[in-house]
């Protein structure tokens, strides 16, 4: 199958693949931060971040609180779509007369998500890619913030 893929489904799954890389390790390090763990904690990113806000709820209210509470959403969100499509299903898309016309992912359901089958297009899977690129932005501030306001 991956033989069959364009080059440039290839290249922008790398393109995701390393967007994806670079905004766990943001949300790792901002997770970190906000509940004083050691770097070389090995916990799931989700659970990170689910102990992050909860730890967030017990600070002093303020925007940079709030900015960073919703850092932390946005970063989740975008890290629920990167695990629904890189551990989704690949599937042979076929025609009405059994031809293969292309490729899809099958992203199976995961909380209220539902199924749903993705064209294996550079376009479709340079969406998901953006998201995931939006959700690192304003990361200096809250990694700063997070790092200056952390448990000693």
């Amino acid at each position: 199958m991956p033989d069959d893929l364009p080059d440039e489904v290839l290249i922008e799954l790398g393109r995701l693949t390393w967007s994806a890389l670079h905004l766990e390790a943001l949300t790792d390090a901002i997770c970190d931060n906000v509940v004083g763990r050691k770097p070389e904690d090995k916990t799931l990113i989700g659970p990170k971040i689910r102990d992050a806000l909860q730890a967030l709820s017990q600070w002093q209210r303020g925007s940079e609180v709030d900015q960073v509470k919703d850092w932390l959403a946005r970063a989740r969100l975008a890290l629920e779509k990167r695990n629904a499509l890189l551990h989704s299903v690949p599937l042979i898309v076929f025609d009405g007369r059994l031809r293969k016309i292309g490729y899809a992912l099958g992203e199976m359901p995961r909380g209220d998500r539902a199924y749903y089958e993705r064209p294996m297009e550079a376009d479709e899977l340079r969406k998901v890619r953006a998201e995931l690129d939006a959700a690192q932005e304003g990361w200096e501030e809250t990694e700063m913030f997070s790092y200056e306001h952390h448990p000693k």
